[in-house]
């Protein structure tokens, strides 16, 4: 039923105006505000290594030693069977010994067994077991465990669905302990067996089956994660390398003499993420098959290998910075499984690799090595610590219109030696894509999908991606409340977070991120810059312009503020024109900054500012547009043709190409009387290095004309941009050095050559 209301007139006159009230925006905008409940929703990021803990995202702490029982179902074991009281089984993996599983007295001896899954091989160390004191242990049992490998028939066939154990400990001595500890020496375990024997124990309470592994092996999930695998030799059976089962891998040939001339092969694993490994474990080939046995040693050794990582560093031609990390130079006696130690380590790529090689020291005939094949299981990989790198990303990020974003801040607990950067980029136009999965939840393609029967058919889902007209990401945000890096105003905003961390025992956390908006200023405000080619380390004269459209309700901008990067030095204001004319303007230089406040405020008039400066290595010249009755709200000149002219339509100035590093080197006076009256006591070298982005070692020297060494006057890590070293006609201990004619040479250390400017100073008395 509805109850009717009756309002009158003037209440109802009221409501409408709070209604108007409550749904208006204000002149200067808002705030787009994302939760960390918000980014664990939406995000795309590597979720088997990020969790949520009162609302802040972080990363997940990757242990050692752990007891590989208490998470065996995320890997979908469990309790594979139990002969009796099976409700009860699960108790002896759950972490507590308050709770515990007891075999019934009812039930043969026969039925007194329980069996474990792990969900995934592990390199084992130790075996707990932990009997509850409000019961009693068992006195005679036998311990079974296995690497997963199926039971194999009389025809050498694998029988499905089972498990070929092998005797671990058989304990014939009456046991009457509570707590029992194995050393397992990295033993592959996917399966344990407990049997009870000879007789039944009364009260028996198994609180704890516990086996311990190596730690996290950060290898499981790297596809979910979006990582890879991949192989120059049989690449379809790479992925088997890492999925947590023995029956399943990768195999390539040991290349001996006869198979010398093969192309290296080489399998590559990107674990999806950075993580800090110490550990590497190598699981070759299961030895229980038949016909696997070869001459009384398992077939399918490698002989030989070489293991290379990288974080992802990328040299200047874009490929990974790999570096050796383990080198088994000959394997003589077959041996299938390795545990490789090293220093802890960020890694996120693996490369494992099978060179040529001409060995003679297997102990078996030359004629039978070449081409015999090895064998990769699994590859595991361990260490500790939080990731040191965790990368972030946003879906499309709606704003309902085209919003004036201003400023980025967020929400964050950054410990000493950590960090979070932001990106960001924008555009207005959008894409829809469709991904078609099978029932597995692989991607399919649509025609795949389409052939595929209902009953095996996957979901079909869509994806928002940007479209045409999007910017590259930004540079990073590397502190909160930063001003918006983006073209805007924009529709749509995408945003990565890095979690980053030098240390493995801390790490950053983010709990939300707050984008702040307002209406535009200016409908899509166009700037460039001229001239856009200059000579490096030469002061020049430059115009920037600004157009812009304006649509009714734009309040315009009366202030306009353009920034540069430290390549650019000190900008020197002229004037200001407005369609021509120039406009008595307010100025203000600062250190890579110039501000302009206008008399006016303007809408769609081109406005030109005139200033000098110098420009070392190719940069770009940001300009913003503001409104000062809210200086916060400013609004980025993006750049595009403002002026109408084709040659153009960019912010950033290049420098010309020169080979030379040293410029416009200057010397004075070129005679110096270091005599003490004031006059010329000192000589001033001035010059310039140009192009050195990255520090390289500069030296300044003053030499005689017998080329021996008088002072050295610099010698330290520069880059570019100017110096200036003074010598006051001083030797390195100090002394007045003899009148005559000295060498002064400036030097740069670059990677391909040095670079040196040689000049003479007269020293005079």
């Amino acid at each position: 039923m509805v109850e009717k209301v009756k309002v009158k007139k003037g209440v109802y006159f009221v409501l409408v105006i709070l209604g108007l009230i409550s749904s208006y925006q204000p002149i200067w905008g808002g705030t787009y505000v994302i939760e960390g409940q918000d980014i664990l929703a939406k995000w795309k990021f590597p979720r088997d290594i990020i969790d949520i803990e009162n609302g802040f995202i972080k990363p997940v702490f990757i242990r050692k030693n752990i007891n590989a029982c208490l998470n065996a179902t995320e890997f979908g074991g469990g309790i594979r069977s139990a002969g009796t009281n099976e409700e009860k089984a699960v108790n002896v993996i759950d972490g507590n010994i308050d709770t515990w599983w007891t075999p019934s007295q009812a039930d043969d001896l026969e039925d007194w067994y329980l069996e474990i899954d792990l969900g995934r091989v592990v390199t084992a160390t130790k075996m707990r077991i932990v009997f509850s004191e409000k019961g009693r242990p068992l006195e005679f049992f036998k311990i079974y465990i296995s690497n997963g490998h199926p039971i194999v028939s009389g025809e050498a066939r694998l029988l499905p669905n089972t498990v070929q154990y092998k005797l671990f400990k058989n304990v014939t001595s009456r046991n009457t302990r509570y707590v029992l500890e194995y050393d397992l020496d990295y033993e592959i375990v996917r399966y344990v067996r407990i049997k009870a024997t000879e007789r039944k124990t009364k009260n028996v309470k198994l609180a704890e089956l516990e086996v311990y592994s190596i730690g996290d092996n950060v290898a499981l999930g790297a596809l979910s994660r979006g990582g890879s695998v991949s192989a120059t030799y049989v690449p379809v059976f790479a992925p088997q390398t890492i999925d947590g089962d023995v029956m399943t891998g990768w195999t390539t040939i040991n290349r001996t003499e006869g198979y010398a001339d093969r192309p290296t092969d080489y399998l590559d694993i990107d674990l999806g993420a950075v993580f800090w490994v110490d550990t590497i474990s190598l699981i070759g080939m299961v030895p229980e098959y038949p016909p696997l046995k070869n001459r009384g040693y398992p077939a399918d050794p490698f002989l030989w290998y070489v293991i290379y990582s990288s974080d992802g560093s990328r040299a200047p031609d874009g490929s990974l910075i790999w570096k050796e990390i383990v080198r088994v130079p000959s394997n003589p006696l077959g041996q299938l499984n390795f545990v490789h130690h090293l220093p802890l380590s960020r890694i996120r790529y693996i490369r494992f690799e099978q060179p040529a090689l001409s060995p003679n020291i297997y102990g078996v005939p030359t004629e039978e090595l070449p081409g015999r094949p090895g064998t990769v299981d699994e590859l595991q990989f361990f260490g500790e610590g939080y990731p040191p790198e965790i990368t972030l990303r946003s879906n499309l990020i709606d704003l309902g219109m085209e919003k004036n974003v201003y400023s980025i801040s967020w929400i964050a607990r950054t410990p000493p030696g950590t960090r979070i950067e932001l990106r960001t980029r924008s555009g207005n136009k959008v894409e829809e894509i469709t991904h078609y999965y099978d029932k597995s939840g692989r991607e399919i393609t649509k025609q795949k999908w389409e052939k595929t029967p209902r009953l095996f058919r996957g979901p079909v889902k869509t994806e928002l991606v940007p479209g045409d007209d999007w910017s590259p990401w930004s540079r990073p945000y590397l502190q909160s409340e930063s001003w918006f890096l983006s073209p805007s105003p924009r529709r749509y905003v995408q945003l990565e977070v890095r979690l980053l961390s030098e240390d493995p025992l801390v790490a950053p956390s983010l709990r939300s991120i707050r984008l702040s908006y307002s209406p535009p200023l200016v409908e899509h405000p166009l700037g460039e810059i001229a001239p856009s080619i200059v000579f490096a380390a030469l002061p020049d004269t430059f115009s920037y312009f600004i157009h812009s459209i304006s649509e009714p309700g734009n309040l315009g901008f009366d202030k306009i503020v353009i920034e540069t990067p430290p390549q650019v030095g000190d900008m020197e204001f002229i004037q200001v024109k407005v369609d021509g004319v120039p406009l008595q303007v307010t100025a203000d230089v600062a250190p890579h900054k110039l501000t302009v406040v206008l008399p006016k405020v303007i809408r769609r008039e081109l406005v030109e500012i005139q200033f000098k400066a110098t420009v070392f290595r190719n940069a770009l010249f940001d300009a913003y547009v503001v409104n000062r009755k809210n200086p916060r709200g400013r609004q980025r000149v993006n750049p595009g043709d403002a002026t109408g002219a084709a040659d153009s339509q960019t912010t950033i100035v290049s420098v010309k190409v020169s080979k030379e590093l040293i410029g416009k080197v200057s010397i004075a006076p070129r005679v110096i009387t270091p005599n003490g009256d004031g006059i010329n006591d000192e000589v001033m070298i001035d010059f310039t290095i140009l192009k050195v982005s990255r520090p390289r070692y500069i030296w300044v020297t003053i030499y005689d004309l017998n080329g021996q060494k008088v002072k050295t006057l610099m010698n330290e890590p520069g880059r570019y941009g100017y110096y200036r070293i003074v010598w006051d006609g001083r030797d390195g201990s100090g002394k007045e050095v003899l009148p005559g004619v000295y060498v002064c040479q400036i030097k740069v250390d670059t990677d391909l050559k040095e670079a040196a400017y040689t000049g003479t100073v007269t020293v005079a008395y």
